[in-house]
C-alpha cells in the first residue's frame, strides 16, 4: 500500500503509533476527523511519505522531532488544529523544505518542545512573547495578565495559545 487516506470519516481517539509500521506509504491523510491526542513520534518511521495530512483534527500537543527524518515530505498540514510548531533550528529548517505546508503557526515556547496542557510560562515571559508575535504594546497585552488564574505569575500553556489565536484574529 503507498496511499492510505481516511479523510473525512469521522474518526475520533488518537492516532495509532503502528502506523508507523507502513513504512512504504508516500501519502496519508487523516484530515477532517475528530482524532485528539499528540502525533505519535513512530510517524517518523514513514521515511517514504510525501504528503501528511493531518489538518481539521483535535490533535494538540508538539508535533514530535522524528518528524524531521522525513526528508522526501513536499506537503504537510497540521492546520486547524492545536499543534504547535517546535522552535528549534534544525525542525524550522525541515520544515523550510516542505513545499506545500499549511500550519497552526503557533510555536511551542515550552522547554524541549514538550506542550501537554501541565507546563506553565512566567507571566512577564508569555507578555514580552505576545508582543514579538503579535507587534502589539504593553497596553494591549496588560488584560490577558488576567489569565494568571492563580496569582502565582505563571500562564498555563492552554491559556497562552487561546491568547495567541484570540490576538491573531
Amino acid at each position: 500500500m503507498s496511499r492510505l487516506s481516511l479523510s473525512g470519516n469521522q474518526l475520533s481517539g488518537e492516532i495509532p503509533p503502528k502506523l508507523g509500521n507502513l513504512t512504504s506509504l508516500s501519502s496519508l491523510s487523516l484530515y477532517g476527523n475528530q482524532l485528539s491526542g499528540k502525533i505519535p513520534s513512530e510517524l517518523g518511521n514513514l521515511t517514504s511519505l510525501r504528503t501528511l495530512r493531518l489538518g481539521n483534527n483535535r490533535l494538540s500537543g508538539a508535533l514530535p522531532a522524528s518528524l524531521t527524518s522525513l526528508s522526501n515530505m513536499i506537503r504537510f498540514s497540521f492546520n486547524d488544529t492545536d499543534l504547535c510548531e517546535p522552535t528549534d533550528t534544525a525542525f524550522q529548517s525541515w520544515l523550510s523544505t516542505i513545499s506545500e505546508s499549511e500550519s497552526t503557526g503557533v510555536p511551542c515556547m515550552i522547554p524541549n518542545g514538550d506542550v501537554d496542557g501541565n507546563e506553565s510560562v512566567g507571566l512577564s515571559d508569555a507578555i514580552l512573547i505576545l508582543k514579538m508575535l503579535t507587534g502589539t504594546g504593553p497596553g494591549d497585552v496588560r488584560i490577558y495578565s488576567e489569565a494568571d488564574i492563580n496569582g502565582d505569575g505563571e500562564i498555563g500553556t492552554e491559556e497562552l495559545i487561546y491568547i495567541l489565536r484570540e490576538l491573531s484574529k
